[in-house]
């Protein structure tokens, strides 16, 4: 169940007055790509203090720290990690003959495996002095500040560095300037290639991986309210980016909004909507209205913005925090922190889709009320949920007065029916003094008032099963049914309630006039399988076998068909399968019957599973075995076609996609500008 939880201290953030309050400045505080749903500890750039690494659980503590100048601002931050496995001797003593002047014996050797870190990290002095530094430290080394055994390298620029990525795997470092210039070092700082890029003034930096490749994303604020939106990939092992992509968008208002990406993905949140876009190309994909956004009195107030997993984000608004399902448009989950003035999202350990544990971490910034406000670094647990529909259900944008929630009115005004008062007792004495077919329809119809010769929904008030029984029984007593065929009858083989009991036996009863029969056997609930089965055997229309057939796969279960005919003392097929075969040679008096195959042979089946293959005669067997032959070779024959076919069109598709391909390679270009107005 989506939850958040209450916030917890990681650590006190120091006062400097030179910095103001991290509360309004939280790009002061730079948190490293390692921070992760698995991880435990998380390296932070704190700046005017120190680049410190913290442990979070069971209990915050600071484990390492290495202390900078408080006139100093961190612009990056981030690190690395890499092991290195070496030969050392097991025998101490042979490690003091070593040193001597004694020949050297032999000893026993093991390999030791030691693990390092690598912390890269960009300081900024009054905005004119930009120093890059590196840091190796020993992982299991248990001292908490930096010592001599730890090496050391820096190198100044007179560019700001606004990021900073460690590949461990190729021991390179890329940095990347406000300038739009990146270069890559080694770790002893050395300049190993530069490259520019086209645009000046980038406010958003995201790098990210997929499908094995490294990918950068650049946004670079223009003027007139415009933006350039940059996509490269990132080669450390040749140390070179490649553009993919280079984007002009207008209208783009980025001073007054907040973005954030995900998957492929970015959100902006400007004014009281988000807007989702797919990269790219930054086409805009959807708008989600937040409507409590809106509400807030102080348009001035402190928001931030960060995806958590797939279509969920967190945003903060004072001191409320909020779990939104942007795709379904609810509220996970909210929390007030109440003790404290503002709360403030740092980072998120983002959550991808098909992780076993919905479980992530939130880092944030949070300030107490009062005069002389205090920041704190708080790490909050987040279970994002299940990203279904089911996590949404009751949680809506949409506050409960709002009148969309009100109660919903039906879109056709309801049809007035008024309930006819029936005095079914008089009309029985009525209809039992009726002499005739024609003079017992007129009563029945007219004192009912029933207009069609049919059950419908006009007719839905005759719902008293004992005066149907009445009726029927008063029909089969007094009127010679079978001559005269009573519309009041037809009527009754229509309704739905016709009684159970009656339905026993009726076949039997009106077998003799052929429209009652036929209308008994298409539209009487309740008819029993067995005299279904029994009619099925014994009759020769071609018309009413296939209803009955029907009839029978529609009402009931292939096993409780089974079981029946299994119970029939004696079953003689021979007018059923001569049906089948006239219907499989197309002769012209079962001709209409045809689309009606598959399901008399699934009856057929069913039938020669109860009685088996021996139970037929040879004739029939005969004819049977070459209905199937038949049938196998026109099911062989479209087997080989669709073969042909799949074959042709796969050869199509191969045809074409190379050409097209051929197609895209003499058009690629080396990068492409768009000008998208939204």
């Amino acid at each position: 169940m989506p939850s958040l939880s209450q916030p917890f201290r990681l650590a006190v953030l120091p006062k400097i007055a030179s910095l103001h309050n991290f509360s309004q400045k939280k790009t002061y505080i730079k948190v490293a790509d390692s921070f992760t749903p698995d991880s435990n500890s998380v390296l932070l750039g704190i700046s005017g203090s120190s680049i410190s690494k913290y442990v979070i659980t069971p209990t915050p503590r600071l484990i390492f720290n290495v202390p900078i100048p408080s006139t100093h601002l961190v612009s990056a931050c981030n690190m690395g990690t890499y092991s290195e496995t070496s030969t050392v001797s097991s025998d101490p003593q042979a490690t003091a003959d070593e040193t001597s002047d004694t020949a050297p014996t032999s000893t026993n050797t093991v390999e030791e495996t030691k693990h390092y870190e690598i912390w890269c990290y960009a300081l900024s002095a009054n905005n004119k002095t930009h120093t890059l530094n590196c840091l190796i430290r020993e992982v299991d080394n248990n001292n908490t500040s930096i010592t001599e055994n730890n090496p050391q390298f820096n190198a100044k620029f007179k560019e700001q560095i606004i990021n900073i990525e460690v590949d461990t795997k190729h021991k390179v470092i890329v940095v990347l300037f406000e300038t739009g210039l990146v270069q890559f070092y080694d770790l002893q700082l050395k300049l190993l290639n530069s490259i520019n890029t086209p645009y000046r003034d980038i406010k958003i930096v995201k790098t990210f991986e997929e499908n094995g490749l490294e990918y950068m994303l650049l946004i670079s604020d223009l003027k007139d309210q415009k933006v350039a939106l940059q996509l490269y990939e990132v080669s450390t092992e040749e140390k070179k980016v490649k553009e993919l992509t280079s984007s002009i968008i207008e209208n783009f208002n980025l001073q007054d909004s907040l973005l954030c990406y995900q998957f492929g993905r970015i959100y902006r949140l400007f004014k009281d909507e988000i807007e989702v876009y797919s990269i790219p190309s930054l086409q805009l994909n959807s708008k989600v209205k937040i409507p409590f956004l809106s509400e807030i009195e102080d348009k001035n107030c402190l928001i931030s913005l960060k995806p958590i997993a797939t279509n969920r984000v967190l945003l903060t608004v004072k001191n409320k925090i909020y779990l939104l399902d942007l795709l379904h448009k609810s509220i996970l989950s909210e929390r007030e922190v109440s003790h404290m003035k503002t709360f403030q999202i740092l980072k998120t350990a983002m959550n991808r889709d098909g992780s076993e544990s919905k479980l992530t971490l939130a880092l944030g910034i949070s300030t107490k009320n009062g005069q002389n406000p205090t920041s704190a670094l708080e790490i909050i647990n987040i279970d994002v949920g299940s990203n279904s529909l089911k996590d949404s259900l009751g949680k809506s944008f949409l506050r409960r007065n709002n009148q969309i929630q009100g109660q919903l009115k039906n879109l056709f005004p309801e049809p007035k029916y008024e309930l006819p008062s029936i005095n079914f007792p008089e009309i029985l004495g009525k209809l039992k003094n009726a002499n005739s077919a024609e003079k017992f329809d007129e009563t029945f119809f007219n004192l009912l008032n029933i207009k069609e010769e049919m059950f419908t929904e006009n007719s839905r008030f005759l719902n008293d099963q004992r005066f149907l029984a009445s009726v029927l029984d008063l029909i089969f007593t007094k009127i010679d049914y079978n001559k005269s065929c009573p519309r009041s009858l037809m009527f009754l083989l229509t309704h739905p309630l016709f009684p159970k009991e009656k339905a026993i036996g009726l076949l039997t009863k009106v077998k003799s006039n052929s429209r009652l029969f036929k209308q008994a056997i298409v539209t009487c609930p309740n008819l029993p399988l067995q005299e279904l089965l029994q009619e099925l055997f014994t009759i020769k229309n071609s018309e009413l076998v296939v209803d009955i057939s029907m009839r029978i796969l529609q009402d009931y279960t292939k096993d409780a068909i089974k079981e029946e005919i299994k119970k029939l003392d004696q079953v003689s097929v021979e007018n059923f399968m001569n049906f089948i075969i006239k219907m499989n040679n197309r002769e012209a008096a079962v001709s209409d019957f045809t689309m009606f195959t598959p399901q008399i042979f699934k009856l057929l089946s069913l039938i020669l599973d109860s009685i088996g293959l021996f139970g037929l005669e040879e004739s029939i067997l005969i004819q049977l075995s070459s209905i199937i032959e038949k049938e196998v070779k026109i099911a062989e024959r479209n087997v080989e076609l669709w073969n042909i076919m799949d074959a042709k069109m796969l050869s199509v598709k191969k045809s074409s996609s190379t050409a097209a391909s051929k197609l895209a390679e003499n058009s690629q270009t080396p990068y492409i500008v768009e000008y998208i107005d939204i």
